[in-house]
């Protein structure tokens, strides 16, 4: 089944990317493939979901971290949303108590730089750390810098992502 859902994802990708669509299409599809996985009852592209923490360091609305929640459940991730506008420490702290497999952040402006930093260089071995928004247009390094794995600058390319990098991505470490 696992393999099943990776080539319905990949699929669903390939045709996105070929067609395109709006951003309001591209939400709604997250969720109707959320809906697809669990009225076949997969589990997704783990057998143990994997752990995504979400937050945002800097945005009040979090509406492009809610789009990139629903491909993470799309492909099966246990995701746990933190909140809006968390710092760097109520992040580690997070990731020190649930052992995340991903963190995913929103990141919009340049002042939260400095906590974005600390994260990713205090987050266990195996954690990637995955990060979309507009501080990584405004600052090209930011990325590296920050040993952020994958800026997300949608999220279908966050969905590739995933899907490359599925072996990378350990439940539970």
């Amino acid at each position: 089944m696992i393999h099943a859902w990776e080539k319905r994802l990949g699929d669903w990708l390939c045709a996105w990317e070929a067609e395109g669509g709006s951003r309001t299409a591209l939400a709604g599809a997250g969720q109707a493939l959320v809906a697809e996985r669990e009225a076949l009852g997969i589990h997704g592209l783990w057998e143990v979901p994997p752990i995504m923490l979400a937050a945002t360091l800097d945005d009040g609305w979090g509406r492009g971290l809610e789009v990139i929640r629903s491909f993470a459940s799309a492909a099966g991730m246990d995701v746990r949303f933190l909140g809006l506008c968390q710092g760097a420490e109520a992040i580690l702290s997070a990731c020190r108590e649930l052992s995340p497999a991903l963190v995913g952040l929103t990141v919009l402006q340049g002042f939260s730089d400095e906590d974005l930093i600390k994260i990713g260089k205090n987050l266990a071995p195996g954690t990637l750390l995955v990060a979309g928004g507009a501080a990584f247009s405004a600052d090209p390094d930011l990325a590296e810098t920050a040993g952020v794995d994958f800026v997300a600058r949608d999220a279908a390319g966050f969905l590739r992502f995933l899907l490359d990098r599925r072996a990378d991505i350990a439940p539970g470490f």
